[in-house]
């Protein structure tokens, strides 16, 4: 299963809103949401995505130094 941390996707909302409201990775196995999440739940998760990406990264850097 896809890290969603590290998808180029958490970049650009309308791709995010692509996949996880549309479900343009259908065929990949990531099916739609549009059903049981609002708009604004997906813009929050992807919030909540973005926010743990940057502190992943952020222990990273810490790490490496």
């Amino acid at each position: 299963m896809p890290d969603l941390r590290y998808s180029s996707a958490l970049e650009d909302v309308k791709l995010w809103n692509k996949i996880v409201h549309d479900g343009a990775l259908k065929s990949q196995g990531m099916v739609p949401f549009a059903s049981v999440l609002s708009p604004s739940e997906i813009d929050a998760i992807r919030a909540y995505v973005t926010a743990r990406a940057n502190q992943d990264a952020a222990k990273e850097k810490t790490a490496a130094r």
